[in-house]
């Protein structure tokens, strides 16, 4: 049922991926931006985040960014730090709705198959992604102090899902 919309495995960041293990099945990461990169409305991206960013590409990942933020007043700050690596980002995303998705593939030059993505949110990216037929890594908000009271709620629901619904079989901390 609710099982096959879980995520392939939780990791507690982005940092903590094994990278070099999944370098062997898949050419491309598309990551969230918001609690997965950074904070929750995250002005620009910090250097741990960029270096990783930089250092995916560098291994032959094609990495994309696709937020549900229209980041206002944000946009260009973050887009230009991903511009120095050639990383595109697609803002307004609407994830779940595999528009976003479909369209950052598209930049990729890459299909689903061959497709992590990384995220923070289950409704939103992982299954959105799930609906892709992609591989879907998620990862532990960067911080639930910032998040509007709405999100909150909702990760409130996702964890109580999880709790009868998710069976890890690779869950790291």
């Amino acid at each position: 049922m609710l099982s096959r919309w879980m995520p392939d495995a939780i990791y507690a960041s982005v940092h903590h991926l094994p990278w070099q293990t999944l370098k062997k099945t898949y050419d491309a990461i598309i990551f969230d931006a918001d609690n997965t990169l950074g904070p929750w409305q995250l002005k620009q991206l910090d250097q741990a985040a960029l270096m990783l960013l930089k250092h995916l590409s560098d291994q032959g990942f094609a990495i994309g960014v696709l937020s549900n933020s229209r980041m206002h007043g944000r946009k260009s700050v973050i887009e230009a730090q991903l511009n120095q690596v050639n990383i595109p980002l697609i803002t307004n995303g609407k994830k779940p709705v595999k528009a976003g998705y479909l369209k950052m593939l598209a930049l990729l030059q890459t299909t689903p198959d061959k497709t992590i993505m990384v995220g923070d949110q289950w409704i939103t990216d992982i299954i959105g992604a799930k609906r892709m037929g992609m591989k879907t890594l998620m990862v532990k908000p960067f911080s639930l102090k910032s998040e509007a009271w709405w999100a909150r709620w909702r990760r409130g629901i996702e964890w109580l899902i999880f709790k009868i619904f998710y069976r890890p079989s690779a869950e790291k901390k």
